[in-house]
């Protein structure tokens, strides 16, 4: 029988035996990794909405201040994220979109809300005062922007629940 390395050979019954320790090291890292995981938790700051000051708000435009507002439901976006998918679809998109959340604003007498917007662009074929502004935002309508603009925005309307 050839003899083994030392490190090698099996230890019986002494205080290297893998076979006694093993489950003792398993258990210590296992209660290491709890451990860690709970201090882990236990620094993770909470997330709350983050306040604007009020002398912000009364400073701000109404357009502004509805594109800060925070979702309202689950479902919905805030309008500056909105507008921030539309300027990935098409800039023109964007832009007059902004027309139209100025021109309502101007128009109406309040911000129009990111709910009331979607609906705009969704229903249907959209809102033609919309559409059109976002026809007339294309860079090859440069040179009639903003006539175009100002006649659609007097074709706004304000009844009902905001939508035009």
């Amino acid at each position: 029988m050839q003899a083994r390395p030392s490190h090698l050979q099996p230890h019986r019954n002494g205080p290297h035996d893998v076979r006694q320790s093993a489950p003792r090291l398993i258990l210590c890292i296992w209660i290491a990794g709890l451990a860690s995981a709970a201090h882990v938790q236990a620094q993770k700051p909470t997330k709350q909405p983050a306040q604007q000051p009020e002398r912000w708000h009364a400073h701000s435009s109404p357009v502004t201040q509805s594109t800060s507002t925070a979702a309202s439901t689950p479902d919905d976006v805030t309008l500056e994220d909105y507008l921030a998918l539309l300027a990935q679809i098409s800039p023109a998109a964007r832009d007059g979109a902004q027309a139209y959340l100025r021109a309502f604003a101007q128009r109406c007498g309040r911000p129009l809300t990111a709910l009331e917007l979607r609906k705009a662009i969704a229903q249907g074929s959209g809102d033609p005062v919309l559409m059109g502004m976002v026809s007339a935002s294309h860079p090859s309508q440069l040179a009639q922007r903003d006539a175009l603009l100002n006649q659609l925005s007097q074709r706004i309307r304000c009844e009902g629940q905001g939508q035009p």
